[in-house]
């Protein structure tokens, strides 16, 4: 599943790091993939500090399994590094073999949450020719609501649509949220034949900014946390569907570490 939005600042590493603790503690074995290069952060909230990144994959020739940290919230992370921009010149043939070595450690989990960069780039777009479930982050702020169209429309165009969740973040009240929700429902219906399966919201809470600074997952500092609460609703919500094991899209994936690999970042 890839976790995107239309815009930043709109919560969506810390909203895909906690989730995926969530689906551990409902039994998913997870693997995070941070894959926003310029800025890689989803380490700092699982309170990691990561000694190899997926530059050492590309460059060094360390095995991608080697890259992967667990947690200790029960959640491993393949890391990017923040603000690597030089990553270009690898070989086909180094590429083929990351390409393998991915899929072999996406086999070993029961959930790949890949957390992409803000808005359309060709990063994101080849990360969702390459899953079968997005997962759409956004918040009331019309900023947001108008990002979120832009990419869902994009997503529609070049035929990338299957699953697409929806997920309304740092809300005021579920009455905005609805709000928010029947205004972007609206506008995508009335020009593209587009479906959002809505997981539900997460209010606006100090909550969220306190576990950023702590550098841990909610459950960690604040357990009764509403937002927590709601998280693990979604995760709830998400085993409870049961979407059917589907495998990366194998043809894909060059395209997807080329464009994350690309020399100007996502």
């Amino acid at each position: 599943m890839a976790v995107a939005s239309g815009k930043g600042g709109v919560g969506k590493t810390f909203f895909t790091v906690n989730l995926a603790v969530a689906l551990n503690r409902l039994g998913l074995r997870v693997l995070v993939i941070d894959c926003d290069f310029g800025l890689a952060n989803a380490d700092i909230l699982l309170g990691l500090s990561p000694e190899r990144t997926l530059q050492d994959a590309v460059f060094q020739g360390v095995a991608l399994g080697e890259v992967i940290v667990p947690s200790a919230y029960g959640v491993d992370l393949l890391p990017a590094g923040s603000g690597a921009r030089e990553l270009l010149g690898f070989g086909e043939a180094r590429l083929q073999v990351l390409v393998e070595e991915l899929i072999g450690c996406a086999c070993g989990y029961d959930l790949v949450l890949f957390d992409c960069a803000a808005g359309i780039s060709g990063s994101v777009m080849s990360i969702l020719a390459s899953v079968p479930r997005m997962l759409l982050i956004a918040t009331p702020e019309p900023t947001s609501l108008v990002d979120a169209y832009a990419l869902l429309k994009v997503v529609y165009q070049e035929g990338l649509a299957r699953k697409i969740d929806l997920v309304m973040n740092q809300v005021g009240s579920t009455e905005e949220a609805g709000q928010a929700l029947n205004r972007l429902t609206w506008v995508v219906q009335a020009n593209f034949p587009m479906e959002l399966n809505y997981l539900g919201s997460i209010p606006f809470s100090s909550d969220a900014r306190a576990a950023i600074l702590r550098g841990c997952p909610l459950c960690a500092g604040n357990p009764d946390s509403e937002v927590w609460r709601r998280v693990c609703h979604i995760a709830d919500v998400l085993v409870s569907q049961n979407p059917k094991a589907s495998r990366l899209q194998d043809a894909n994936l060059q395209g997807l570490l080329k464009a994350m690999l690309a020399p100007n970042g996502p």
